[in-house]
């Protein structure tokens, strides 16, 4: 996969349909935010979530989302929930995680900016995280969307033997407008960079961000 799309539109979280990152605040004040792999039933349904650090929550009231299209499916999101005892969990609202997948090579490489917050492994060391912002807006162009994905560049060794994969962030603007910023957390799985760390490129609004983490 060379790109994953990023579909922006208007998301509205209602009583068993929920897609957007609504924090849940207000009434939900102790809700819980968590990037974990969610479960669809048979239903298209989440009946279950495994959190980062492996502990296994049922869903209390199971809900659904426009990007489940695949029945007894998993998929990485970020959620935020209430915990309501025994092991359950009561689903504030819950959005798809881009999981991202380095390629050796693309067509054209474009690195419009986005704004990076942070990068962080998983506590099971599943995935390497990453918070950044996008900017997006309304716009009367039919199936206007947004596409980001990562280049690996090349890998190199240190002289102690230990490996990095370098990594360029990519994004393409599209023809969304650039009006105001929106929150994404994007997840790369662990054994997609089979190296001692990563080094990953990341164009922004303010410059050139380089970042290394261990793996």
């Amino acid at each position: 996969m060379k790109y994953f799309p990023l579909i922006i539109a208007a998301l509205l979280f209602a009583a068993c349909e929920s897609d957007s990152y609504d924090k849940g605040m207000g009434e939900s004040s102790l809700t819980t935010a968590d990037l974990l792999m969610a479960h669809a039933n048979s239903n298209k349904a989440i009946d279950y979530v495994i959190t980062d650090d492996n502990t296994t929550l049922t869903v209390d009231e199971p809900v659904t989302a426009k990007w489940i299209t695949t029945a007894d499916s998993t998929y990485r999101a970020v959620a935020y929930y209430n915990k309501v005892g025994n092991g359950k969990a009561q689903i504030v609202s819950i959005g798809r995680v881009p999981t991202l997948v380095p390629v050796d090579s693309v067509e054209k490489v474009v690195t419009d900016p986005i704004t990076f917050e942070s990068m962080w492994r998983s506590k099971n060391g599943t995935f390497l995280n990453l918070s950044i912002w996008i900017k997006v807006g309304n716009t009367s162009i039919e199936d206007a969307h947004q596409t980001i994905g990562l280049l690996r560049n090349k890998v190199t060794k240190a002289e102690d033997g230990r490996t990095t994969t370098h990594l360029t962030l990519l994004h393409s603007q599209g023809d969304v407008p650039e009006k105001y910023s929106t929150q994404y957390f994007l997840s790369i799985p662990r054994d997609s960079i089979p190296t001692d760390s990563v080094h990953i490129s990341i164009n922004t609004y303010s410059g050139q961000v380089e970042k290394t983490i261990p793996l």
